[in-house]
Formats: structure tokens, sequence, C-alpha cells
């Protein structure tokens, strides 16, 4: 499966493990959706279709499974505080979409779950300096109705500044999920 949407363009890789997701940049065709497009290769890219907020972060997907997503995000100058450190709300912000990302399985149209945040908390844990954070979210237990998922978020220096555990619900069907969720009365 490959498709190219408005943001992050990734690569997918099945496995047993789950997606795996990996930068890239090349893809050609149309799909059902006016801003999907379709690659000859399925090695080829994928880009996730963040909007709004999630789209302004300029997330970068690396992995998305059933049981674990990494998440990252380049830091720049509109995402600092006034001490030159990540600001705590970007760290949560990415704390947040990978843990969502886990506790889905997957992001959007691959995900095998529709969740909602219910309770998130996060442990910050130094100044997040450097030029790029990225957040390990690990499904921790998955229920039929709630989700529990840890993260570890890291700077590209190494250095671990933030812990978060956070509890994701299953919801119903809105408009705008994948098609295929419709069907199935969830």
């Amino acid at each position: 499966m490959c498709t190219t949407l408005d943001t992050a363009t990734v690569h997918l890789y099945s496995s047993e493990e789950g997606i795996d997701y990996l930068a890239s940049t090349q893809c050609i065709g149309a799909a059902k959706s006016p801003n999907v497009a379709l690659c000859k290769n399925p090695k080829e890219p994928t880009k996730v279709p963040d909007v709004g907020f999630r789209k302004w972060l300029g997330l970068n997907y690396e992995k998305m499974s059933d049981e674990q997503a990494i998440v990252s995000i380049d830091l720049d100058e509109d995402k600092m505080n006034v001490r030159g450190v990540a600001h705590g709300g970007i760290v949560a912000s990415l704390v947040d979409v990978a843990m969502g990302t886990a506790a889905g399985g997957g992001n959007y149209d691959t995900r095998k779950r529709l969740v909602a945040t219910q309770e998130l908390k996060v442990n910050y844990l130094t100044g997040a300096k450097g030029n790029r954070l990225t957040a390990t979210a690990t499904v921790v237990r998955a229920g039929s109705r709630s989700i529990v998922v840890s993260c570890e978020v890291v700077t590209d220096t190494g250095l671990h500044c933030a812990t978060a555990l956070g509890t994701f619900m299953t919801r119903r069907v809105a408009e705008g999920d994948p098609d295929r969720f419709h069907n199935t009365g969830t």
C-alpha cells in the first residue's frame, strides 16, 4: 500500500510486527481521494494525511504497527520557548500523536481501531534541546474499550527528555474516518 497526501512522506514496509515507515519522496497517479496519489511500487513513499495543527507540527512517521509507533518532529524557532528548548506543548503534542498512533494500530487508512485520547500524563525530565525529538510509544495493554500506552521522548543527541503514559478509548465511527469502518458498526 502506498499513497501520497498533503504532508509527511513515508515508505511502507509490511512485516510480521506490523507496518514500518521510512521517509522518502516519489509518488505518481491518482486514487479515490482528490489529495491522494498511488505509487507504482509498494516500497515507494506514502504521506500521512495530517491537517491543521498536526500538519503545522511537521511530524515524521517512522514506524506504525499494532503495538508501537515512532514519530519525530524537527525543531525550529517556532517550536522553542524563550529558554531555547522545545516548548512543553510541542513535546506533549508529539507524545499524544505517537501514543494515539500506537493505540489505533496505525494512522488514518492503516489503523485497526478508532481511538481518542482519554487521559495523558507527561513527565518532563530535562529541557528538550536539539534539532529533532523522537517519541517511541508502546501499547502496555489493549482492552476492548481502552488502551494504555507508554511513551519515551529523546533528542537527536540521545538525551531522554520526557516520559509519558496515556489512556485511549475506542470511539464510534465519525465523518472522515476510512470507509472500511463505516460498515462495521464500530
